[in-house]
């Protein structure tokens, strides 16, 4: 584990487009989806762009120094880092395996919001919307397929799929509020209570929930709009499934993430708890991070399902490539009318639970 003393050549590496272009492509992509938004970037984060953003502070300390990224995450990543691995330049070092401390501190936009203020309903809600605006901003922080080339091939890691979690209660929250809504009350753009008022507070307590795994009663997420499958749904179907399969190793000393067939071989979709599960959590690949027991899923989904014959769903995964053409099967079957039977995907089986001896 690295002391402060060897951390600090990572934190005092320049950071420019040439000595690290993947950092500055993924806070690029930040900056991309504030105009997306229609948030000022220099309101948000201090710069036009990511150019301007790393030309006004070019290291990692730069960036803490101005309470641009908090240091507690970054030093967690950079502890993570063995430096008995072998060497690498440090900018090399900071662009192959920071992205994700950097983008999620950035996502929290604290050039509108110093972060001695956090929102009223307490710092865990800018936790989980940073999470929700730097996952939507960069895909390869849960789906590791989506790196760039030199992280596929490695060494690197730019994916974390611990966020999942918070990733999900951001999606509870989008799906009621709308996305570019929670992204402009993050950058202070207009005031929080326009976004999170009275009528929010019930949601707000089980998107705590779900940030922080506390157990969730069937049922107590909310029926609103729940014939309707909408963007957000989908995204958080997405986000459960890469949750669960993939996973953070140590390869040669570096961390790596990859997809993964969780713990028994596949997964169970259990449809009136609104939640998925790996098959087993006893015998399943060691990582770098507990493996979770269970992620929510939407309502939607889940009731459309039920109303469509299932009662429990059990996915029988030979690899964890074909997770995208999973998604859109579990989608396609919330809409046939065809009673529910075994359908072969490539690389995974999807059972009605009674089915299955």
């Amino acid at each position: 584990m690295p002391t402060r003393t060897a951390a600090e050549p990572l934190l005092q590496a320049r950071l420019s487009a040439r000595s690290t272009p993947m950092l500055l492509d993924a806070v690029g992509c930040l900056f991309d989806l504030l105009q997306e938004c229609d948030v000022d970037p220099v309101a948000a984060l201090g710069a036009p762009d990511a150019e301007g953003l790393l030309a006004a502070y070019p290291t990692l300390h730069a960036l803490m120094a101005a309470e641009l990224i908090p240091s507690a995450p970054l030093r967690k990543s950079l502890d993570e880092l063995q430096i008995g691995a072998p060497r690498l330049p440090a900018a090399d070092l900071v662009d192959r395996f920071l992205v994700a401390p950097v983008l999620l501190g950035l996502a929290r936009l604290p050039v509108a919001r110093p972060p001695s203020q956090p929102p009223p309903h307490g710092d865990w809600l800018l936790d989980v919307l940073a999470a929700l605006i730097a996952a939507d901003a960069y895909r390869p922080l849960l789906v590791p397929t989506l790196a760039p080339d030199a992280i596929v091939a490695g060494p690197g890691c730019h994916t974390d799929p611990r966020l999942a979690r918070s990733v999900i209660a951001g999606r509870l929250l989008a799906r009621r509020v709308g996305f570019e809504a929670l992204v402009e009350a993050v950058a202070r753009q207009v005031p929080w209570q326009d976004a999170f008022d009275f009528r929010t507070e019930d949601l707000l307590a089980i998107a705590q929930g779900l940030a922080t795994n506390a157990a969730q009663a069937p049922g107590r997420l909310p029926e609103w709009d729940a014939a309707r499958l909408d963007e957000q749904d989908i995204a958080w179907l997405e986000d459960a499934l890469y949750g669960l399969c993939v996973r953070r190793e140590l390869h040669d000393g570096w961390p790596r993430a990859a997809a993964a067939v969780p713990a028994g071989g596949g997964c169970e979709i259990r449809l009136q708890d609104h939640g998925i599960w790996a098959l087993s959590v006893a015998d399943g690949p060691s990582g770098m991070d507990p493996p979770p027991l269970r992620l929510d899923l939407p309502q939607a989904l889940c009731g459309g399902l039920h109303r469509a014959g299932w009662s429990r769903i059990r996915v029988a995964l030979d690899s964890a490539e074909g997770l995208d053409d999973l998604v859109d099967l579990l989608v396609d079957l919330r809409d046939r009318e065809a009673a529910p039977q075994q359908v072969d995907g490539a690389g995974f089986r999807v059972t009605p639970q009674d089915a299955v001896p």
